[in-house]
């Protein structure tokens, strides 16, 4: 089993992800090593894998997303 850690963009780095997701909400691959919680243009706000967020997202930071790492739990 594994869980999601913020290690980038917000304002608690080390922070577990309360409902982490497998799938990246804009194209549906599974989400491997990392993944942002993030805003999206055109509004809203998404899980997506790197790839998509570096299509649609708007950055990293307060108000815009957070990166996250999978880490594998013991």
């Amino acid at each position: 089993m594994s869980k999601w850690v913020q290690i980038s963009g917000g304002s608690m780095p080390g922070i577990e992800a309360c409902e982490p997701e497998e799938k990246c909400d804009l194209c549906h691959h599974r989400l491997d090593n990392q993944a942002i919680e993030g805003k999206v243009m055109g509004g809203g706000w998404a899980w997506m894998c790197p790839a998509c967020h570096h299509l649609m997202g708007l950055g990293l930071g307060l108000g815009k997303g957070q990166l996250y790492q999978r880490v594998d739990s013991v």
